[in-house]
């Protein structure tokens, strides 16, 4: 199944500088996400996540409507302000981007309840 309403998908990989602030990265990258959502019809996803292995590495994961959207988003004046407020925290030259396009896959996945006989109530432990 493919999703007519979303082309591009962007993975953007950060690595925090060593003396970097969690605190301080993650309310820049908060206020930076609020503001995409306020402002940003065509950006269908925009979160980002540390690493649980490695917490100076964090992921952005994008998804975009239209290459416009992705466009409009990289040319902004607010993603240039979010680009030299974030650059004080991360090292340039360790980052990551890379623009993805759709093969398959699924949205707006809910929670529904499934009776099938053949699914065991409790799955056993791997060895």
């Amino acid at each position: 199944m493919t999703d007519e309403t979303l082309e591009i998908v962007v993975l953007a990989e950060l690595k925090a500088k060593p003396d970097a602030n969690a605190a301080e990265i993650d309310e820049a990258i908060a206020d930076w996400v609020e503001w995409v959502r306020e402002n940003e019809q065509g950006t269908l996803i925009y979160s980002a996540h540390r690493s649980k292995r490695d917490p100076s590495k964090i992921v952005f994961y994008e998804a975009y409507r239209r290459q416009d959207a992705l466009d409009a988003h990289s040319q902004s004046s607010a993603f240039k302000e979010f680009g030299r407020k974030i650059v004080n925290y991360i090292d340039p030259g360790a980052t990551k981007i890379e623009q993805f396009s759709l093969i398959a896959g699924v949205t707006g996945i809910t929670e529904r309840t499934v009776e099938s006989p053949t699914m065991p109530d409790e799955v056993p432990p791997r060895d």
